[in-house]
């Protein structure tokens, strides 16, 4: 595979766009194929959850083309009857048991033999690159605990050959019953692409010799049938299949902000249902930290399924209280208003409510702000709270005095302030009017010497005020 976005491998462009015309007009795939002669069944009636370990899991082949890593799986899993310790993983989409292949082309499981002759699991075999701009990596991790581990394998933003846009996907091997799950972030590779949705890829399983002895499955083969949130389960009788549907409105962190209904869709696409429990409708009303509901099918081969929901709803906005506000101010006062925001069940995620400073820093009159809280499910309250900066003669002062460096000079500005408040006791308009001139000229004189050129200012400012 070439290093550029856009790639050929000696394919004639006209070929690929009669075959991926083609391979468009088959349609969505039907819900399950198989059983192939061990028992294999392949179903897309099953809950998708893609399990993302990119920040979290081991990354192989960032960089690689065409290339491939051994792998250990940190648990025996049964593939064809037989246990597998480790596996090979390519960069080219697929997984294989007992050597490896990275083989960019692709082949139908079913009626040819791949490199090797290896089982193979595929979840979207095709010439797949991370040698290119944006690409990502493949990431793999092991989860759970000893008797239900889950191995998986991530392709990250993986670029097809002439895709605009990588894909991602991932497939989950599980210790309990072999149990095999494909699931698909983004399989979308950009617009008019043939690769999208799997057009140029095969999607499936196969042993050795599986296209002689029936032991392979294929779910396509260079057909555009798969889609972005899809998972496809591979089992040999998997079980009912039970898919949970949540209906409420969403808030965050997995909680709801409304009644919840809870509905399930029961299915068994091999030998049906025979039995459930716990699986009808549920409407919940009620507040909850956390409501549990179980739905348990049996199939008619005697398989049994459970699946559980845990359900939160928290339908309250988070309460908020004020301290500190007085209310009215001085502009030699200091305002401190804070808040304290709860909620008794989610908890109180952010509040933002507090105000903070110098009166002399607010405009004068009444100040009016907005403030905010939300609790973790994601409820919001809102709403203004206000207060009122006022000037005096005596505060201006004193805020004077606060800010003058020289205790004489201070003094003197506070005469002109006293004779100008007691012009105005006696309501001598013209006389109050002098002493504030005489202020604010005695203020201007002492900028760069007792006073900074912003104190000044604003002492200015609230002198014209008064």
């Amino acid at each position: 595979m070439k290093n550029d976005l856009i790639r050929t491998r000696g394919n004639h462009p006209a070929v690929w766009l009669v075959l991926w015309t083609a391979m468009a007009a088959v349609g969505a795939k039907s819900a399950s194929v198989g059983p192939d002669s061990f028992g294999y069944v392949a179903t897309d009636v099953t809950p998708y959850s893609f399990v993302d370990i990119s920040s979290t899991g081991v990354s192989v082949l960032a960089g690689a083309d065409d290339d491939k890593a051994l792998v250990n799986l940190g648990f025996p899993f049964a593939f064809y009857g037989l246990d597998y310790t480790g596996v090979c993983v390519s960069s080219n989409g697929l997984l294989t048991f007992g050597g490896c292949n990275s083989d960019f082309a692709n082949q139908d499981l079913t009626g040819t033999t791949p490199t090797g002759d290896y089982p193979t699991i595929a979840p979207f075999w095709s010439d797949l690159s991370f040698a290119v701009s944006g690409a990502g990596a493949v990431y793999y991790q092991a989860l759970g605990q000893p008797g239900d581990r889950q191995f998986v394998v991530q392709w990250q933003n993986a670029y097809p050959l002439n895709g605009s846009k990588g894909v991602t996907f991932q497939a989950i091997l599980y210790e309990a019953g072999g149990r095999i799950v494909f699931q698909y972030l983004d399989v979308n590779t950009g617009a008019g692409s043939q690769t999208s949705n799997g057009g140029s890829a095969t999607v499936g399983i196969r042993d050795s010799g599986g296209q002689t002895t029936g032991r392979a499955l294929q779910w396509s083969y260079k057909a555009p049938v798969l889609q972005n949130g899809q998972a496809i389960l591979f089992a040999r009788n998997p079980g009912p299949i039970i898919t949970p549907s949540v209906q409420g409105t969403p808030g965050n962190n997995g909680w709801y902000l409304s009644d919840v209904d809870v509905s399930w869709n029961v299915s068994d696409p091999v030998s049906g249902i025979s039995s459930s429990t716990g699986c009808s409708t549920t409407t919940l009303t009620a507040e909850t930290a956390a409501v549990t509901l179980t739905c348990s099918a049996t199939n008619g081969a005697g398989v049994s399924t459970s699946v559980t929901i845990t359900v939160k709803i928290d339908k309250t906005q988070p309460i908020v209280t004020f301290s500190g506000n007085a209310g009215i101010y001085t502009v030699d006062q200091t305002v401190a208003i804070t808040c304290s925001g709860s909620d008794s069940l989610s908890g109180l995620a952010s509040a933002t409510c507090d105000m903070a400073g110098p009166a002399w820093s607010f405009p004068l009159g009444v100040n009016t702000y907005p403030w905010t809280a939300a609790d973790n499910a994601g409820n919001t309250v809102s709403g203004e709270a206000s207060f009122t900066v006022q000037v005096t003669f005596a505060s201006l002062c004193t805020l004077t005095r606060q800010f003058c460096t020289k205790a004489g000079v201070a003094d003197n500005l506070c005469a002109d302030l006293n004779a100008a408040a007691a012009a105005a006791a006696r309501g001598n308009a013209k006389a109050k009017a002098g002493a504030i001139k005489s202020y604010i000229n005695d203020v201007k004189a002492q900028i760069g010497k007792s006073l900074k050129a912003d104190q000044a200012n604003t002492l200015m400012n609230l002198a014209r005020a008064l």
